[in-house]
């Protein structure tokens, strides 16, 4: 089972995003409910590492395995943004753990 933690702060912004584990919803290569969860993870990092505005600490220790966490956002603009992506993030996952509830599990969190 993938294990997604979503952190978002009291204003609403992402804070941090941790993702371990495998779906075993189908074999490597072939596995849907993975290339969905990998595609809003990795899709929403590539976004908050493009923004010149946010210092953004990543760690991809293994296979499986990423971490994200929002160090700095400087800006107005950025807030704005960091809350769309933990909105986007949120409704992603979800719409994906009601549809495969034994292969994604998520805990949501404030801080």
């Amino acid at each position: 089972m993938i294990q997604v933690r979503l952190a978002k702060t009291k204003r609403g912004s992402l804070r941090y995003c941790s993702s371990s584990g495998h779906a075993f919803f189908a074999r490597k290569g072939s596995d849907i409910v993975c290339a969905a969860v990998s595609t809003l993870l990795r899709t929403t990092l590539l976004l908050l590492q493009e923004k010149k505005d946010l210092e953004v600490e990543v760690s991809l220790q293994k296979r499986g395995e990423l971490f994200f966490k929002i160090i700095n956002a400087e800006d107005e603009s950025s807030l704005d943004f960091l809350q769309f992506a933990y909105a986007f993030l949120e409704k992603g996952l979800q719409s994906i753990e009601k549809d495969y509830p034994k292969h994604l599990s998520i805990a949501f969190f404030i801080e």
